[in-house]
């Protein structure tokens, strides 16, 4: 137990760089990124350019959580992708083939996509 204790009190200063990287790394390369593409571009921060972001990955948002509950009760699901390009196939044919509107379109897919709706 002692022992334990010794080699946990003797991490190196490197060793903590690389810790505090591999625990904060994926934020401060995001907060990185907007700093630059904010510096860079005068309309990258404007309201209306943060909305159309949030907007385009709304999608991949909602797949990634499912995605993560799934990993996280020790599932593996590779079918996600398949399913989502399945389900945006039937909505996209659905309007140009049949007419058919945003909501009847969305409505037929959830009910008819493999797993219910994506």
């Amino acid at each position: 137990m002692s022992k334990a204790l010794a080699v946990n009190a003797t991490v190196s200063g490197r060793q903590r760089f690389f810790d505090f990287l591999y625990k904060w790394g994926m934020l401060l390369t995001v907060v990185l990124l907007v700093a630059v593409f904010g510096l860079a571009s005068d309309n990258f921060l404007d309201p209306f350019n943060i909305i159309n972001i949030l907007r385009s990955i709304a999608i991949v948002t909602v797949i990634a959580i499912g995605v993560s509950i799934s990993l996280t009760i020790g599932g593996f699901d590779l079918s996600v992708g398949s399913t989502a390009s399945l389900a945006n196939a039937l909505v996209i044919s659905l309007f140009v083939w049949h007419g058919l509107g945003t909501t009847e379109a969305i409505l037929i897919t959830s009910r008819s996509a493999p797993g219910g709706a994506v």
